[in-house]
């Protein structure tokens, strides 16, 4: 005898009209539970996340930002300008939804948190808040309003002695980073600002979740600066320290000749000539010793291309010929 029987050869035990509500009552409770497992099974992981996964730790509410301003809007999400305490700051929204991505997010977050000490660097990350909508979170950064390294190199004549200096100012920053066992992971030259005459490294740590929002003329633009080992399936790649050096090394290349390594090419023909070697050419004019350096960067073998401190030494010895 099922239990459903039972329960019926029960209610008919009792009068017709209490019966009858209590059969109404049982009938909605098992189709709440039925409905619930179904639900539970079959919904994707943005709406289960919650139960799940650690969320972030969030510094301040959201009320506490005042005079919010749209200013951009991206793969990533939007960003405001706003006032907290007294300062101006910019407010970046970040959608983080599934089991996953909220994993990532609070692994990034603490890279953010621990970059406190980076100030000369990098923009400063200085509390998170939760967003309008649920899985939504902002992130308020310093505010910084100058232009983006690609920018400027578009806008300015530069001298070598200037195109060193802002080689050597970005490693710099990177060896910081390194120093703190942050890894970039998302170098290129729309990721350095240049605010108040000084470069700053921005969307460190949330690289790789911005990424996989990026549209795909920004996935164009920046294939050129990703390592080609990282692609590689067979080789175990531990340290993706080198994976910034590959990177900045392609940095070096386009702060010399002030254009995009490899313009125009892109997609899965182009990927497949970075992994079997293909590199641009040394360009008119640029000095051996700075071909060098960036060179030694993209060595196709990680464990040979040259740390943060080792290329800094390099330039300034490059650096010092360039005065004689």
């Amino acid at each position: 005898m099922t239990f459903l029987t039972t329960v019926t050869l029960h209610v008919k035990s009792i009068n017709k009209p209490f019966s009858l509500f209590l059969t109404v009552i049982f009938l909605y409770f098992l189709y709440c539970y039925v409905l619930n497992i179904y639900f539970r099974s079959n919904m994707s992981d943005s709406y289960l996340y919650v139960y799940n996964i650690e969320q972030p730790a969030c510094d301040i509410e959201f009320s506490e930002l005042s005079s919010l301003k749209f200013l951009v809007e991206g793969g990533f999400g939007k960003v405001y300008t706003a006032q907290w305490k007294g300062q101006h700051v910019a407010a970046k929204t970040v959608s983080r939804r599934s089991p996953q991505q909220l994993k990532d997010f609070n692994r990034e977050l603490n890279a953010l948190r621990k970059s406190k000490n980076c100030k000369e660097y990098i923009i400063q990350f200085f509390r998170l808040s939760k967003g309008y909508e649920v899985g939504e979170y902002i992130l308020v950064l310093q505010y910084a309003d100058g232009v983006t390294l690609k920018n400027y190199l578009n806008n300015n004549i530069l001298e070598l002695d200037h195109k060193i200096s802002l080689c050597k100012d970005i490693v710099k920053e990177l060896e910081f980073l390194h120093k703190e066992n942050i890894i970039h992971s998302d170098l290129h030259s729309k990721n350095v600002l240049i605010h108040q005459r000084r470069e700053l490294l921005v969307d460190f740590g949330l690289s790789k979740s911005l990424l996989e929002s990026k549209g795909k003329s920004d996935v164009r633009e920046i294939q050129a600066y990703v390592d080609p080992k990282l692609l590689d399936k067979t080789f175990d790649y531990t340290n993706g320290k080198f994976s910034d050096i590959y990177s900045f090394g392609v940095l070096m290349w386009e702060i010399y000749t002030c254009r995009l390594l490899f313009e125009g090419r892109h997609g899965l023909g182009f990927t497949i000539s970075l992994c079997n070697g293909l590199r641009e050419n040394r360009q008119v004019g640029m000095p051996w010793d700075y071909v060098n350096i960036y060179e030694n960067c993209w060595n196709p073998d990680p464990s040979f291309r040259p740390d943060a401190t080792d290329i800094l030494n390099e330039l300034e010895n490059l650096k010092k010929k360039n005065r004689f």
